[in-house]
């Protein structure tokens, strides 16, 4: 081991420091890397055992190396802007926390950090992965509020890399290769700007993804059924940010059903109406376990309209249908005989239910059925799983089955439609799954509503006594 002459507020033994179950005196060339590192970046007056932990030591066995490193800043201190390159010379170190720094990039030598599995970047400056860390053996990383636009190609280098978030970045687009992180599990993207995902996520199917508050504006119809399956939360549509300028609105008489075309379409001109909206009879179209169909339109691209990345908004008005508590408006589409369900948002006075779209072809109001069980994609789950629901004590508990992993939602209504509790579960495992809820608000005597949501079907009943 290297001899050093050490400072004599650093001490030649740092202060034994707990862990687990017992005590460990640190390294004392780890601790002189350390000091250098704290000395370097302006942190001289913190203490070596304020940003380590190490292994547990074993008596009789050399003291134990550094293997985490809080670098978060603190208050009172001046941010990091450049990490040293001695960072290279603690070999042993597996969880690395830099957040809240004004990092914009890392030094090379991070790269032979060949024990990193946990690594946190977060609130940086940083407008690009930094290269270094390619191909360690990162299984935790997270980049929040930083200033990425994208994430690199290389991305698939980190293999083990089983939990990732960027969330509140400025990611636009996501490489394919991302596809290729067989163990990843957890991908945080939400409050990005993302317009599309590459469609080889789709091959993930043991991922939970969260994309909330990005432009998922006009996603194709394989991603959005894998969204549906695979998305962290339960309505990843409603989260979208859609908003742009108007500058067209078609509107069906005949229906009320209303076409705004946004101003993304760079086509559009004073003399021109970019879509025609026409009703249908909705009666001619029925297919193999069809929900009630109420209102349908055509929607025609007229020469004027970019059918190139351009978006519109079809809204069908709810005002003159009797929507009762047990049924849900959803909205179809059909183009060149293949139907698919494309979901739909409610607006806050339940006037109208409205979806982004991109494509021409039949557009669906349908009004389907709550009570009982049913599967997005048109095809009913026969037979009906076996669903069990329990008052114990003050708790709800839902009993079921899962026939692979999905997303779980239990939710609990008053008769007038208020939300009384909810609970969510995240990639619940394949077999019997137990989900308990124990509502915000005492119970009174009388009627609830429960409805239990899965990536396989949707059950809502009516509780008596509750």
């Amino acid at each position: 081991m290297k001899q050093f002459t050490l400072p004599i507020r650093s001490g030649f033994l740092i202060a034994s420091l707990l862990w687990g179950c017992g005590f460990a005196a640190i390294d004392p060339y780890d601790s002189t890397v350390v000091r250098t590192i704290l000395d370097r970046i302006g942190w001289a007056d913190v203490a070596v055992a304020s940003v380590v932990s190490s292994a547990i030591a074993i008596s009789g066995v050399e003291p134990a190396r550094v293997t985490t490193l809080n670098l978060s800043l603190r208050s009172g201190l001046k941010p990091i802007t450049e990490l040293p390159s001695e960072i290279s010379q603690l070999p042993e170190l597996v969880t690395l926390s830099l957040k809240g720094n004004a990092l914009t990039g890392l030094p090379d030598t991070v790269s032979t950090l060949h024990k990193l599995s946990r690594f946190d970047l977060s609130s940086n400056p940083l407008y690009r992965l930094p290269e270094a860390i390619g191909g360690l053996p990162l299984q935790v990383l997270t980049v929040n509020h930083c200033a990425l636009d994208s994430l690199p190609a290389w991305i698939d280098t980190l293999s083990r890399l089983q939990s990732a978030s960027f969330v509140g970045d400025s990611i636009i687009t996501l490489p394919a290769s991302i596809a290729r992180l067989q163990s990843l599990a957890t991908l945080n993207l939400d409050s990005n700007r993302l317009v599309k995902l590459p469609d080889e996520l789709t091959a993930l199917t043991g991922l939970k993804i969260g994309v909330n508050g990005n432009r998922l504006c006009s996603v194709d119809s394989s991603v959005a059924r894998w969204l549906d399956n695979y998305q962290i939360g339960t309505d990843w549509r409603a989260a979208q940010q859609c908003d742009s300028k108007i500058t067209s609105t078609i509107t069906d008489p005949t229906t009320g059903t209303v076409v705004h075309v946004a101003a993304d379409n760079q086509k559009i001109s004073a003399d021109c109406r970019p879509v025609q909206v026409t009703a249908v009879d909705a009666s001619l179209y029925v297919w193999p376990g069809a929900p009630p169909i109420k209102k349908a339109v055509e929607v025609r691209f007229n020469v004027c309209f970019n059918d190139t990345g351009s978006s519109f908004l079809i809204s069908f008005s709810l005002e003159d249908e009797d929507i009762r508590y047990d049924m849900v408006p959803e909205i179809y589409h059909k183009e060149a005989g293949i139907v698919s369900y494309i979901g739909g948002t409610i607006d806050s006075m339940n006037k109208t239910i409205s979806v982004r779209a991109t494509r021409q072809g039949l557009y669906f109001l349908a009004l389907n059925s709550i009570l009982g069980v049913w599967q997005k994609g048109l095809a009913v789950v026969n037979p009906a799983p076996q669903v069990r629901f329990a008052l114990r004590h003050r708790f709800l508990e839902a009993s079921f089955t899962l026939e692979r992993p999905s997303n779980v939602r239990l939710r609990l209504f008053a008769l007038n439609g208020q939300l009384i509790a909810e609970k969510v579960l995240l990639r619940a495992d394949a077999g019997m799954t137990t989900l308990r809820l124990d509502p915000s608000s005492p119970r009174s005597t009388g009627q609830a509503i429960v409805e239990l949501l899965t990536g396989e079907f949707r059950i809502v009943r009516t509780l008596q006594n509750f």
